[in-house]
């Protein structure tokens, strides 16, 4: 049975849903909220393995074609366990792009054997509290190299914000996507404030040239509204955990994969209205009705957007 109208799903694959636990990493960023938060770590073992392969066997069967995303919040290529759960989703068959998330900070060498360069996607978290910019594009251009797609996310915290100009210039020198992602504190603080909201003036005037588009500012250093604004989160884009929840984005929950398949649990047919009162994710508001007529929805990453040509200042 098919799951959407136009026979592609979008899927966020997580670990557990209640967000007190989390696959360990082998980074300890200063700015981590999982840290901050006292999420619980942990090593992935047989038990999530067979939980993963519950979820996707079932997934297998729909006649979807599915692009996703695999964020277990820690380092997946620094756990076996976790590294075989996501060989196993980058072979099931009616996975178009499987997005693996990652400080790329393990030789991709260890792994490319194990992957299929065609359909496999890296979305690489720079940290450089941790990895060196030189060690982080050794492993970005080996990627590119084996022939997958790759683009670099950038955390803007305070401290980097007057080096992201310079960044994104090496990035773009070795051909390689830059995209900045918001920071947000999320009712916490870090280094005593509270972000976005106490970015100087003098920071937001770089952020405001660095993200890829105006309107990515906008939501997520002016932290405009989303509440209200019609979504395709549950329509066409979903969270799926390893438990088998399937939940809209973050929050909101819509039943289980199992009632997926079955068909006692069914997707939107239009988008809906937003019920957070700011997407939470710097990433997830490309479900906006209104930016998915503005931009060009990725076809590598679940995701990501592309500027049309006009957005670029091109003719055409």
């Amino acid at each position: 049975m098919r799951l959407t109208k136009e026979g592609l799903l979008r899927i966020n694959f997580r670990e557990l849903p209640d967000n007190r636990t989390r696959l360990k990493c082998n980074f300890r960023c200063s700015y981590c909220l999982q840290i901050a938060g006292n999420v619980r770590e942990y090593s992935f073992g047989e038990e999530q393995f067979a939980m993963t392969k519950c979820v996707w066997d079932m997934l297998s069967r729909v006649e979807d074609a599915i692009m996703v995303r695999i964020n277990f919040n820690g380092e997946i290529f620094a756990d076996g366990w976790a590294t075989r759960c996501a060989f196993y989703i980058d072979r099931i068959p009616n996975v178009r792009i499987c997005e693996f998330i990652t400080n790329n900070s393990i030789d991709p060498k260890t792994y490319l054997d194990e992957i299929v360069p065609s359909k496999t996607t890296f979305n690489c978290s720079f940290h450089p509290e941790f990895v060196s910019i030189e060690r982080f594009i050794e492993n970005t251009l080996t990627l590119k190299g084996a022939g997958c797609d790759v683009f670099v996310n950038v955390c803007a915290i305070p401290q980097l914000v007057n080096k992201l100009p310079d960044m994104k210039e090496t990035f773009d020198k070795h051909g390689i996507p830059f995209k900045l992602q918001g920071f947000l504190t999320l009712g916490g603080s870090y280094m005593g404030k509270k972000y976005p909201e106490q970015y100087t003036l003098a920071e937001r005037r770089i952020l405001k040239k660095t993200f890829y588009t105006k309107d990515e500012y906008s939501y997520f250093v002016r932290l405009r509204r989303t509440k209200g604004l019609d979504c395709y989160a549950g329509v066409d884009t979903i969270n799926v955990f390893l438990d088998g929840s399937v939940k809209r984005c973050f929050t909101q929950d819509i039943g289980s994969v199992e009632g997926l398949v079955s068909g006692k649990v069914k997707l939107g047919e239009e988008p809906y209205p937003c019920h957070e009162k700011n997407c939470p994710c710097y990433a997830h508001f490309i479900g906006l009705k209104k930016f998915r007529k503005k931009y060009i929805l990725s076809s590598r990453f679940v995701d990501n957007y592309e500027k049309t040509a006009g957005e670029n200042g091109l003719k055409g």
